[in-house]
């Protein structure tokens, strides 16, 4: 198993700072519930600080083919996003930040369509 610094390409715990994410639980339909934040400390530019924009576009693939292993042990075919955005506000919607979602969307739709 690749670890996740080597696909990101610096500290998994840099990326969590910014945008914190984690799958924990699932609900009554057995899906399992991933939890992201994109809250006040969102600021998706200092995450280019230290990777780069095709790093974040294989760590999303990477955390997505860890949450399928979780779709699989609990014999799920899709799964829940839930977004806390507390804090959020316009200037996090910058140009860096649109091109890390539409990247993360357009891998997502491409290669996870029956997932969302």
């Amino acid at each position: 198993v690749t670890p996740p610094e080597a696909v990101l390409g610096c500290d998994p715990s840099y990326l969590q700072a910014i945008m914190p994410h984690c799958i924990q639980g699932e609900d009554k339909l057995r899906r399992p519930l991933i939890f992201k934040h994109f809250g006040g400390q969102c600021e998706l530019r200092q995450m280019l600080r230290a990777t780069t924009l095709d790093k974040l576009g294989a760590y999303n693939m990477w955390l997505n083919e860890h949450y399928s292993q979780r779709l699989a042990e609990l014999g799920a075919s899709q799964w829940v996003v839930i977004i806390d955005a507390k804090g959020w506000y316009p200037g996090l919607a910058d140009r860096t930040a649109l091109q890390v979602l539409k990247t993360m969307a357009q891998m997502d739709a491409a290669h996870y369509p029956e997932r969302l």
